[in-house]
């Protein structure tokens, strides 16, 4: 489903807990999941109560947050979409063959059916579609599942309307280690290409080939931007050009940081240290996920 605005669930409930709201906030975070678990059938739709993970009713309050917030870090429109991967093929048809203009871009977030999910932004340019594949984990799945539906659409001969591919891009770099972060990882791309994509298309097609017309370059790539560095568990093997480097941040007055201070404000002493920003970003999407749930209690 494509992300809308002013997202309001209606909750499945097992029974309401005779506990009102401030005392259930006066309780750890964990034991306040433990509380919603116990009284929302589908609680899991929105977070676990044991572990970081978001829910697909969790990213769509998430992403409604991030673009009505004073800041908007997303766009006002559906630019999301957000589907499991049986679905990603029809989904994908509703973009490409409705006759969108030049310039056009969308974005999904895929989950599979262990409920990883995996960002995908598509650009229409010059008539084609050039499509980025940022898989935090750089798994096979973004090289079979994905690929398949796309290579599907663009073979499909029903629609008026032609999908013609020029190149896709898929990310092999596994950034993530440790925890259950895919969600973070998925919406922090997909910031980072609403405001990027444009910029990270032409450095990626600036080091592929240029196709012929007609023909699909399938690329991979293991060289991120920094930005989308900064939240990874792993390392490269040489990291001194991301030390040079400085990232977006609202922590500073310049609005910007070198590489290596991000990363030391999250527990990153040095580059071997454990990455703690997707943790610290979960937890601070979980706590807004739980207000959301604390208004339509």
């Amino acid at each position: 489903m494509s992300v809308k605005n002013n997202v309001n669930f209606k909750f499945e409930y097992n029974s309401v807990i005779s506990i009102n709201n401030e005392d259930i906030k006066n309780l750890p975070f964990q034991e306040q999941k433990k509380v919603f678990k116990e009284e929302i059938s589908d609680f899991s739709k929105y977070m676990s109560a044991s572990s970081s993970k978001i829910g697909e009713k969790g990213l769509e309050i998430i992403i409604d947050y991030l673009r009505n917030k004073p800041d908007p870090s997303l766009p006002q429109e559906e630019w999301i979409t957000i589907c499991v991967s049986k679905d990603f093929k029809s989904k994908l048809q509703e973009i490409v063959f409705s006759d969108v203009e030049e310039g056009f871009s969308h974005a999904f977030i895929v989950i599979n059916k262990s409920q990883h999910k995996t960002p995908v932004f598509l650009k229409k340019k010059n008539n084609q579609w050039s499509i980025i594949i940022t898989d935090s984990l750089g798994n096979q799945f973004s090289y079979t599942t994905l690929q398949t539906a796309i290579k599907r659409v663009e073979t499909s001969s029903k629609n008026t309307v032609k999908f013609e591919m020029s190149s896709i891009y898929v990310c092999t770099y596994s950034r993530l280690i440790k925890g259950s972060g895919c969600s973070i990882f998925s919406i922090r791309d997909l910031v980072y290409f609403y405001r990027n994509g444009d910029q990270f298309l032409d450095e990626l097609s600036r080091n592929s080939y240029l196709p012929a017309r007609g023909e699909v370059v399938f690329f991979s790539y293991t060289e991120l931007p920094p930005e989308l560095m900064k939240t990874t568990q792993v390392m490269p093997e040489d990291p001194y050009p991301f030390l040079q480097s400085k990232i977006h941040t609202k922590k500073t007055a310049s609005g910007k940081e070198f590489f290596l201070e991000n990363r030391q404000r999250h527990g990153g002493s040095d580059l071997e240290s454990y990455n703690t920003l997707i943790d610290d970003r979960a937890l601070k999407y979980q706590k807004i996920i739980a207000e959301h749930l604390f208004e339509r209690r």
